[in-house]
Formats: structure tokens, sequence, C-alpha cells
């Protein structure tokens, strides 16, 4: 091998891959100042945001996963249908299951940002439904003090502030069938 053979092949790339880890460890900061930084292994988005990934773990883990009718999530706006096969009980179904879906989704769900929340009665005979309540709520206007304000109500009851700041829709027929409930 000559002298401009080995020049070619071993040396000017040698030099090259010398410049460039030079010019890399002297742009690499040593003196301590970056941040430390960590990530999770395994699934990093499985707690405090909701996604097309978990939604259906997410949501099955709510006390209310059996009634869930329908669920969809696009663009922080999460919907949700809730099925009231038994409307005698609902003012006390009602008012747990929408304490609970506020609470997942301002408090656990980082990434929601719209919570648009129906109830609808199911007729166990014929299937039909009934739009019962329906809630709207976004995430600005949500407080500790209003979920403890919701907590603190009697089920089924809501003052007209409540029904303001949720943006609450009470149909003729949730004011028919639980006229008692709803006075107050």
């Amino acid at each position: 091998m000559n002298v401009h053979g080995l020049l070619k092949s071993v040396i000017l790339p040698g030099l090259l891959s010398f410049t460039l880890c030079l010019g890399l460890v002297l742009t690499y900061p040593t003196d301590g100042a970056s941040e430390p930084f960590s990530a999770a292994v395994f699934n990093p988005e499985s707690r405090g945001i909701l996604n097309e990934a978990n939604i259906v773990d997410e949501m099955s883990r709510l006390p209310i996963h059996k009634d869930l009718k329908r669920v969809d999530l696009r663009r922080g706006v999460l919907s949700v249908d809730v099925r009231i096969v038994d409307v005698a009980g609902s003012p006390n179904v009602v008012h747990r299951q929408l304490t609970e879906m506020l609470s997942f989704s301002f408090e656990k769900m980082v990434n929601v940002e719209q919570l648009y929340l129906r109830f609808m009665a199911e007729d166990a005979w014929t299937g039909q439904q009934h739009l019962l309540l329906a809630a709207a709520m976004h995430r600005r206007e949500w407080s500790p003090e209003l979920q403890r304000d919701a907590a603190e109500l009697a089920p089924g009851q809501f003052s007209e502030e409540m029904v303001r700041r949720l943006h609450l829709t009470l149909t003729n027929l949730w004011q028919r069938q639980f006229r008692d409930a709803v006075q107050g």
C-alpha cells in the first residue's frame, strides 16, 4: 500500500472522526449546569393524560363504568353519555356520577379542557332513551370549592348557582319525575 492510499483510507477518515468528536465534546455542557433528566420507561401517558390509547382503561376504573353508554374525546373535549335504567333512584345516582365525572375530568386528567355530560333515562322494556339532565363544564370554570359544593348538595338538589356554574340543563322529564328533589 502506498502512502497516498494509506492517507486516503485511514488517516483522513480518522482525522475527520477526531475533529467531529472534539467538536461535540467542546459544545456539550460539562459544568453541571444542565438539568437532570428522567423519563418513565413503560407508558408515560398512563396517568393524568387521557388519550385514545388509554381511554378505555381509564374509564373502566371509574365506579360508573357499567353505566357509560358513549365516550368520546376530541381535542381536549370529553363527551360522556351515562345510561340510567332505574329512574326511581336517579337523583342519588345522577348526583354521585356527576361529581365523579367532574373530579375525574378536572382533578385526575390534565388534558381534559371541557366536559359534556348527558344522563339518559333508558326504558328497560323498549330501550327508548330520554334526556334527564345535561352538564357542560370548562376547566377554567372548575375549582375545588365547586367540587366540594357539588358533593355537599343533597342528591337531586341543584341551587341556582350550581345550575349556572355547571351549565346544567334540567329537562322537563327530570323536573316532573323529581319535583320534590329539585325544589330548594
